[in-house]
């Protein structure tokens, strides 16, 4: 028997928020958790435009070749492919990552 019926990944996003919301009201008899965590992210270019256009590039990159197993349909950036991003965009993008 699993432990939960719902895990929401990202509570602590725009997304996640309404997400939660959504729950408070509507969930009655289900088990669900909710995990976050706040992030920054600092480039080493202008983020409007020059490290935007990177993280797009690096992403379908990332997503060609090292995430070419992602099946079909509507997909975040991290659940897609998650740390192998952030490594490639470390490595070829300027950008550093922080949790707090």
């Amino acid at each position: 028997m699993k432990e939960f019926d719902i895990v929401v990944h990202g509570a602590t996003g725009f997304t996640g928020r309404l997400v939660i919301e959504y729950l408070l009201k509507q969930s009655s008899g289900l088990r669900w958790v909710m995990g976050g965590r706040s992030a920054s992210v600092q480039g080493n270019r202008d983020p409007g435009y020059d490290s935007t256009s990177k993280m797009i590039s690096e992403a379908a990159i990332c997503l060609l070749q090292d995430a070419p197993q992602t099946p079909s349909g509507i997909w975040t950036p991290a659940s897609s492919m998650g740390q192998k991003l952030i490594d490639r965009l470390q490595a070829h993008a300027g950008l550093k990552f922080r949790v707090e």
